[in-house]
């Protein structure tokens, strides 16, 4: 699905959701470095790779209530409805997993071997005092935290600021400043 799709089921689901008083989760999905991987193989394996990225993710999906769609360039975007943060980590593990498990040879990534992602986790009870995009700039600011600790991990965003799931060093967490 494309981006006009994501806003359209995001608006639903938001509504949907503040109504049950439940919750929705959105992961931002980045690949890495990819404009590497654009360069070094190619804009025609690039664009195979993107198919073959959505196809993995699509996998990862377990519930038809679930949406994935491009997001712009090599970045997904996936909701879940009545999903809290740790449920949404668990998808986002998943989603890793079956990344890797394409073995997509990515030589020039500063990452590792091979294509990897990062991606960024958020989760809110929607209700009438926040708009439904801030979900998915949650979810974005937990990327971007991703990226800066490193890649080829997952951060979750909870109340109390960004949580790397996966190890970084006391050095990168440092690092971090909030924008």
């Amino acid at each position: 699905a494309n981006r006009r799709y994501h806003e359209d089921k995001l608006h639903r689901e938001w509504r949907r959701c503040q109504r049950n008083n439940s919750p929705l989760a959105a992961i931002m999905i980045d690949i890495d470095h990819f404009k590497y991987f654009n360069d070094h193989y190619g804009h025609i394996a690039g664009d195979q790779c993107l198919r073959e990225v959505a196809q993995a993710l699509q996998k990862g999906m377990r519930r038809i209530s679930d949406s994935l769609a491009r997001y712009g360039g090599e970045e997904f975007i996936c909701l879940l409805p009545d999903c809290n943060g740790e449920a949404a980590h668990k998808v986002a593990e998943l989603f890793s997993s079956k990344i890797q498990a394409l073995g997509i040879p990515h030589v020039a990534s500063r990452v590792a071997s091979i294509l990897t992602v990062s991606q960024g986790v958020a989760s809110l009870i929607p209700s009438r005092d926040i708009k439904a995009n801030e979900l998915i700039q949650r979810a974005d600011q937990a990327l971007y935290q991703a990226k800066l600790w490193g890649r080829n991990r997952i951060v979750v965003l909870s109340d109390s600021g960004p949580h790397p799931v996966q190890h970084c060093s006391e050095q990168e967490k440092q690092g971090f400043t909030r924008r």
